[in-house]
Order: structure tokens, then C-alpha cells, then sequence
């Protein structure tokens, strides 16, 4: 609910000699953590409870007044997509250092939230597809707009750009804009609500200092672009579209997947997109409208002065904070170590390292670098040295992703150049079409080509079109991690795409669909393999000399899946692959227990960083394995034995094992997609129970087939 008081009325419109706030670069750091960047240093601060960052804007006194989420729901039946926070504002005050934090809603109903450009008042979207203003130092109700969707504040905080509705989208409909959008302003002093544009998907708008706007259109001319338009009711000029970017000499202008953000002297925007896992920011100058990249990296933003500061990703698969003078070029790192991002309204249940078991991070003062090892460096202490890998097979094969073949519309483009060349040495393709697409209708059964896990999924997104950029082209989509290999399952019906974990072999994971940069129904099935230069599924004489179907069967792969084959494999704590890092003399041999008649065992510690930790390597194929860990009879205490498992180059967990309620068994960790090569298990001794009072063992681990 949000929160409401006693009285009620209009919030009096702060004046228009009033000054105005500027945005703040703020992020979050992991950890419950925030940090708040400036031209060249960030702080950073704890907040209770952060789960995501809005927007912020400093205040008059010198502080910072942030937009915050706390929790998040999943509203759609097995879907991410449509998902919905809480909203509460946070005052970080320059004398304090914990903020003062008001909770405005309780419910996960927010998509998105703005502050005024003064910080006295929210605009937030909801899952009702209602625009809601309220004042954020009281949370008091101001405004409400009916049938509206992402609001974008003027510069004097006196109206609001929003998306309309043509009708009221029901709550949990699946779509994200139901029905035809076009761009509106609204008016706080008088409650009006003038029409600006005539279009059918006018969105993602973002007000100039010269009092237009720019926003997002796609079906104006079928290609996605941005738009600007001077006024109400006037000819929109089209900025971007697919063509040559004079800058880069790329041949495709994206359009960002969220606002853009405007400079401060209002010459330049900067924006953000996003391809599967490829992150960019580019540049747009709002008076010729060149665009042009500027590096990698997401969620920019302006600092007072003019800097650009950005999220860039860094080594170790963590996010640096960078600020840029986008007229000189220079670039400084203002903090490391940031975790990576997740968006709670796309990807609220992404696996990884808990939060709780990561230690704080240290801002990067000017010319040295501060902060403890991470997690995953710990981690790889344990394993100092390991055995080569085994002489490899050709790894995961793929059953036809289909519940029947419709037919090709499109086969893998083999032709490095600028022709094209299909398998059987035709043209049945498209130049750099690096997928296979099916013919198929729509609501076909799309099913996992392998078992894998939910490595990428997007979801969300209504009918496509040539040029459209939803989720890198890709729109509703799901790429599968097997080990060896990724798959791609593209252009899925909203909706459809199943959830995160792991797939087994022909399970239903989706329905075909028109979304992303489509012309018509059909699936995209794309294949990544590791170590071959072509990825073409099929063998043939134009193509790779090895097919990665289970059965290619004349060009009509059929719907066997691989056999997985392979043996149990086990590793006990006496055998070569097994290995304990910590003091030695505080890692104890116990007989007559356990697997083999010996168990090992240490006392526990509380909390990060472990000081003693045992693991166990595997030299494997590539395949989906069972990882089983086994629990001895006697000197295994601990009720929370934190083990992690590494593969596909990356470490994962904490997967808790309350070992004292297993006597002489076998427990499941459950199923992973290992590597070709070396892959590993560990536990460590972090329990988070009282120092020394329990006993976590580490004896013998298996994988399973």
C-alpha cells in the first residue's frame, strides 16, 4: 500500500526561484552498501535493507535524498519480467552517517521511480499502469494519473512527460504497454493533461531544457529510433535509425533501453543499452543528433560539473566506477569492487554468492587500489594446484528445440564476408546471421536443445519488428548454459520463457513468438560452442566437419536427446584431487567414520573471511552432473556448512548442508553443468554459528550422471 496520512491535499509547488537539485550518481555496492560518486572520489555508506538504487538528487544542505527498493515480487506466473518493488526515500544527510530512510510504499507495486529535480517530490510508475506523484519528505499523496507509464520530470519539476495509454491496462496482464502509447505532459499546477504526439509506441521520453522532448518509436517506420519534438502537436525529427554511425563506421545506431540523461549545459545525453551480457554507453549531441560510443559500461550519469560518471565493468567480473571529461578524454576510477548488477525488475533471482557472505568494499583513492581478497579468491586458494585436463570429446550434442520441424526460413550464414552461404553450400540465409530459424507458429512448444541452466532470459516485451532492440534483437528469449556450450532461444511470446535453474533435455521452456527484431513468427536457435571457429549445428560441406546434433538425419535433426553415459565419480579425502588450505594443525583426521573409514574435520568460524577450507577437483567432459557431498556419522556438528561449487569459469553458492541432521549419507547439492577440464567443490568453515562451537567436516564428494 502506499502510505497515506491523516489529511490530504495538494502539495504547493516549490517556487521558480527555488534552486533546483542536481542528480547524483548513486549505485549499489553489494553488501546493503550505496555509493555515491562525484567528479573524482565516492563514498560509500550502508543502507538497511538496499536491494536497488532509483535515482538521487542532492539537497540544498549539502545532502543526498535517494529513491530506494527493499524488496521485490514476481507478478507474472513464471516470468521476471513483469515485476514490481517497494519505494522508500533515504536522506543522507552530510553529518550523519546512517541515512534517514521513509518508507512511501509498502507493496511491491513500483516498475520505476523519479525524483524531482528539487528532491520534494516522486513520480513512480505501477504495475496498475498509473503514473502517482506524492511528496517524498512526508509521502503524502499529490497526483495521480490514470492509464500512464514511465514519467520523466521537466527541469523546473513543474510537469511530467508519460507514455499514455489509448485504454487502462489491466493489472498482471502480461504486457508491459498494453495498446497503443503516445507521448503526453502533464501539468502539476493545473492537473491538465495535454496530448503531444499521435503515435502507437511513443516511449521511454526524456524533456529538454528547450522544452521539447526526446523519446523511443519503432513503428513509425518500422526501425527503432530515437525522436525529438519541439512541441505539442509538431512534426517529430527522427535523430538515430540503422545506418552508418560516422564516428565508429558501425552500421547500427542503437536506441537505449532506458531514459536518456541530460548534461547539465543540456548539449549532450547519454544512454545506455544492453545486447545479452554487452554493455555500452553512447552519446548523443542533442542539437545535430550524432551519436557516437563511448565506452563500455551502464547507468550513466551527470555529475555537476559536466563529468560523466558510469558503471564500466573491470577485472575478476566486477563493476568499477569510472568518471569521465567527455572533452579531454581523461577517465579516472573513483572505486572498485562493486558486484555486478542486478535490475530487480528483470533478474530478481539470479544465483550467486549471498551478499551476506561478501565483505565490504573499499573506495579506490587516487593512485592505490584498497580492499580484502574476494570470496571467489579465497575460494581459488583452496585449489593451488591442479592436474591437467583430460583429453576431450566433442561435447554436448542437441535434440531439434521444436516438438516437430516446420521447415527452415534461415540457416547459420557461413560466409565470412559480405556474401552469404548456408551449409549445403546455398543462400537460404541472410549475411551475418549467426542462427538457425524455424518456421515455427505461433505458441509452438519450444523445448531445452540439452540439459543446461538458465544462463540469460528476457521477458516482457510485445510484438517486434525489423529494427527493434529488445533485449540486443533477441526479444523474449532464454540461453541455456550446458557446460561446453550456450544455446539461444529466441523471439518467444510474452510470457512464455520459463523461470531460472536448470533444464533438462527436451523440457518446455517457452512458446514461439513475434518479439525483438522479427518480421514474422518463428524461433531463432543459436549454438556457441567453445573451441570450434564456426558454429553452424550442421556438418556439411560449407560448413563445420562436425555436426552438434544428437541425430542431424539428412538436415532434419530429430528429437533424441544425448545419452548422457558416463560413471559415478568419486573423490575421497585421502585421494589426489582432495584439498584443505588453513593451518594444518586445526585440520583434524578422524577413522572409523565416514566414507572409506576416515573422515576430516575443523571447528567453525562466524562470519567471513574462512580460515580453513577443503575442496575437491573433477577432471570431466563437458556434462550435467549431479554433485553429491557425504555427510560422516560422527564429527560433523555444523547446522549450516556452506559448500560452493565452481564451473563454467565461475565459483556459486553457498549451498547450505545442515550436516548434523545426515548420519553415513549421501546429500545432493544439485545438478551443475560441468566443463570440459578441471571443476571443482569446496566448503568452508564460515557457518555463521558461534565461534568454535561446531564441527564442519569434509570427506568424500561425487559426481552423478
Amino acid at each position: 500500500m502506499i502510505r497515506r496520512r491523516l489529511f490530504s491535499g495538494l502539495l504547493p509547488l516549490v517556487a521558480a526561484s527555488a534552486t533546483l537539485g542536481a542528480t547524483v550518481p548513486a549505485y549499489e555496492a553489494g553488501d546493503r552498501l550505496i555509493w555515491i560518486g562525484s567528479d573524482d572520489r565516492a563514498r560509500v555508506l550502508p543502507v538497511p535493507g538496499l536491494m536497488a538504487v532509483r535515482d538521487a538528487v542532492s539537497l540544498p544542505d549539502g545532502g543526498v535524498r535517494v529513491l530506494i527498493a527493499r524488496k521485490s515480487a514476481s507478478l507474472l506466473p513464471r516470468s521476471d519480467a513483469l515485476a514490481g518493488t517497494d519505494l522508500a526515500c533515504a536522506d543522507i544527510l552530510p553529518e550523519r552517517v546512517d541515512p534517514r530512510i521513509l518508507q512511501l510504499v509498502d507493496d511491491a507495486i513500483v516498475l520505476d521511480a523519479k525524483l524531482s529535480p528539487t528532491g520534494e517530490l516522486v513520480s513512480m510508475w505501477t504495475i496498475e499502469m498509473e503514473v502517482r506523484v506524492v511528496d517524498a519528505p512526508r509521502g503524502e499523496p499529490v497526483h495521480a494519473i490514470a492509464a500512464a507509464a514511465e514519467p520523466s520530470w521537466v527541469s523546473d519539476g513543474r510537469a511530467l512527460f508519460v507514455s499514455r495509454l489509448a485504454e487502462r491496462a489491466p493489472a498482471l496482464s502480461g504486457a508491459l504497454f498494453p495498446g497503443p502509447l503516445n507521448l503526453a505532459k502533464f501539468d502539476l499546477r493545473s492537473g491538465r493533461i495535454d496530448d503531444w504526439t499521435a503515435g502507437i509506441d511513443d516511449s521511454r521520453s526524456t524533456p529538454m531544457p528547450s522544452g521539447g522532448a526526446v523519446f523511443v518509436s519503432g513503428r513509425r517506420t518500422g526501425i527503432a529510433s530515437l525522436w525529438r519534438l519541439d512541441r505539442a502537436g509538431s512534426e517529430p525529427e527522427q535523430l538515430t535509425n540503422i545506418g552508418i554511425d560516422e564516428a565508429t563506421h558501425a552500421d547500427f545506431v542503437p536506441v537505449p533501453n532506458g531514459a536518456l540523461f541530460v548534461a547539465p549545459d543540456g548539449d549532450l545525453a547519454a544512454y545506455a543499452i544492453r545486447y545479452g551480457e554487452r554493455r555500452e554507453i553512447w552519446i548523443l549531441e542533442l542539437a545535430s543528433g550524432a551519436t557516437r560510443f563511448l565506452a563500455g559500461g551502464s547507468h550513466p550519469r551527470w555529475s555537476a560539473s559536466g563529468r560523466l560518471v558510469m558503471r564500466a565493468p573491470a577485472s575478476g567480473g566486477r563493476d568499477q566506477l569510472l568518471s569521465i571529461d567527455l572533452d579531454s578524454d581523461a577517465r579516472q576510477v573513483l572505486a572498485t569492487g562493486l558486484p555486478p548488477l542486478r535490475d530487480p525488475l528483470r533478474r530478481p533471482h539470479e544465483a550467486s554468492i549471498d551478499s551476506e557472505t561478501q565483505p565490504s568494499w573499499t573506495p579506490k583513492s587516487p593512485g592505490r587500489e584498497i580492499g580484502a581478497a574476494t570470496p571467489e579468491e579465497l575460494l581459488d586458494s583452496i585449489f593451488d594446484e591442479q592436474p591437467n585436463g583430460p583429453d576431450v570429446d566433442a561435447g554436448t550434442t542437441f535434440r531439434l528445440p521444436l516438438s516437430s520441424n516446420p521447415g527452415y526460413t534461415g540457416y547459420y550464414d557461413n560466409d565470412a564476408g559480405g556474401g552469404v552461404l548456408d551449409w549445403k553450400c546455398g543462400s537460404w540465409t541472410y549475411n551475418g546471421h549467426r542462427g538457425t530459424d524455424f518456421g515455427a507458429a505461433r505458441w509452438s512448444n519450444i523445448h531445452a536443445g540439452a540439459d543446461g541452466e538458465v544462463y540469460a532470459r528476457c521477458d516482457g516485451f510485445g510484438e517486434g519488428w525489423v529494427g527493434n532492440t529488445d533485449c540486443g534483437g533477441f526479444g523474449n528469449m532464454i540461453m541455456l548454459n550446458h557446460g561446453d556450450s550456450y544455446t539461444i532461444y529466441a523471439h518467444m511470446q510474452n510470457g512464455t520463457p520459463t523461470g531460472w535453474g536448470s533444464k533438462a533435455c527436451a523440457e518446455l521452456i517457452g512458446r514461439s513468438g513475434n518479439s525483438g527484431n522479427s518480421s514474422g513468427p518463428h524461433l531463432h536457435f543459436e549454438v556457441q560452442k567453445y573451441g570450434y571457429p564456426d558454429d553452424d549445428p550442421f556438418a556439411g560441406s560449407c560448413s563445420g566437419p562436425e555436426s552438434f546434433w544428437t541425430d542431424q538425419n539428412n538436415g532434419w535433426p530429430t528429437t533424441d536427446c544425448q545419452d548422457p553415459g558416463g560413471d559415478i565419480v568419486v573423490v575421497d579425502n585421502d585421494d589426489s584431487g582432495f584439498r584443505m588450505v588453513g593451518p594444518p594443525e586445526y585440520w583434524w583426521l578422524a577413522t572409523g567414520w565416514g566414507y572409506g573409514g576416515s573422515t576430516r574435520w575443523t571447528w567453525n568460524i562466524t562470519s567471513m573471511p574462512f580460515e580453513n577450507g577443503a575442496g575437491w577437483l573433477f577432471n570431466t567432459n563437458a556434462r550435467g552432473y549431479d554433485v553429491q557431498v557425504y555427510i560422516p556419522g560422527n564429527y560433523a556438528t555444523t547446522g549450516n556448512a556452506n559448500y560452493y561449487v565452481h564451473t563454467g569459469g565461475s565459483w556459486r553458492g553457498p549451498y547450505s548442508v545442515d550436516q548434523n541432521s545426515y548420519y553415513e549419507e549421501w546429500v545432493s547439492l544439485g545438478r551443475f553443468n560441468f566443463r570440459n577440464g578441471v571443476n571443482k567443490v569446496g566448503v568452508i568453515d564460515v557457518s555463521g554459528e558461534a565461534y568454535g562451537t561446531q564441527r564442519v567436516a569434509a570427506d568424500a564428494c561425487r559426481i552423478v550422471p
